[in-house]
Parts: C-alpha cells; sequence; structure tokens
C-alpha cells in the first residue's frame, strides 16, 4: 500500500495526472475522463478518455484513474506528520514515456526560500529506465528513490 500525495489546486482536468471516480450504490463507480489514455491505478487497465465510463467497483476501493505520460509520487503511508521520515520516495509511473519534476524540502519551515531543499527531474522511457538529474541540491536526499509501473508487479 502507498499513500498518493494530495493534488491540490488542480482546476484544469486536462492537465490533471490523476483524477479519483465516485463510489455510488453499493457496488457501481463512474467517473468521466478528458481525453487521452487512462490507466485505472488499482489494476492497469487501460481506457481512453473523452468518455463517461461506469464499471463494478468495492466500497473499500477509491477508483483512481493515471494519465497516460504521468508519474506519481508517493510515500509510505504514515497517521500523522512526523511519524515516519520521508526517506523512500516511490513514482508511480504509466507504461509510456513520463516524466516529473520533484520538489523535496522539509515540510515544516520557510528554509527553502533560503535554498534549503532538492529538486529532482525524474524521466522514464518506455523500458522503464528511470533517469534521475538534481537541478538543485541543498537538502539531504532520499535514502531511496524506486520506480513503480501501473498495472506490472
Amino acid at each position: 500500500q502507498m499513500a498518493l500525495l494530495q493534488l491540490e489546486g488542480v482546476n484544469d482536468m486536462d492537465a490533471a495526472r490523476a483524477l479519483r471516480g465516485q463510489v455510488f450504490y453499493f457496488d457501481r463507480s463512474d467517473a468521466t475522463l478528458p481525453e487521452g489514455r487512462w490507466y485505472d491505478l488499482w489494476t492497469g487497465e487501460a481506457c481512453e478518455g473523452a468518455q463517461y465510463i461506469l464499471r463494478e467497483a468495492q466500497l473499500s476501493v477509491c477508483p483512481m484513474y493515471v494519465k497516460a505520460g504521468s508519474m506519481i509520487p508517493t510515500y509510505e503511508p504514515v497517521s500523522y506528520v512526523g511519524e515516519k521520515p520521508y526517506d523512500r520516495l516511490t513514482l508511480l509511473a504509466t507504461p509510456e514515456a513520463a516524466s516529473y519534476v520533484h520538489f523535496q524540502d522539509n515540510g515544516t519551515d520557510y528554509a527553502y526560500r533560503e535554498g534549503a531543499y532538492n529538486l529532482y527531474a525524474f524521466s522514464k522511457d518506455e523500458k522503464g529506465t528511470l533517469t534521475t538529474v538534481m537541478e538543485h541540491e541543498n537538502y539531504p536526499r532520499y535514502d531511496a528513490i524506486s520506480l513503480k509501473i501501473i498495472g506490472k508487479e
């Protein structure tokens, strides 16, 4: 299990990297996907966008769809801030080539204004090879960075 970082301030759904479907009744889920190719986060099933989809779902599973070419940062689940260090980053990516720029700081103060942060540029090719470029480094690095391809274990 991984915890998705919250997506905030996404007004243009075409630019969104992930969408959450609604679970209604007791066993159905619906979502309207923007144009493009999307993947069910839990099953890896590919869906074409620009359509309304309805599928069976359990109440215990929140339907999530990830846009092709996306990388989504995740951490181990925690119950509260500070429970565990955020020292391991897992990138969830779709099978296609993908890229993502990731900002890392302590998350508790304004030290980033003085340059205490890291800025990573991640890219992945269709073969699953992850390339990392440090665009700014002035903070302790992650102990581990891993890549998980949606739909492949």
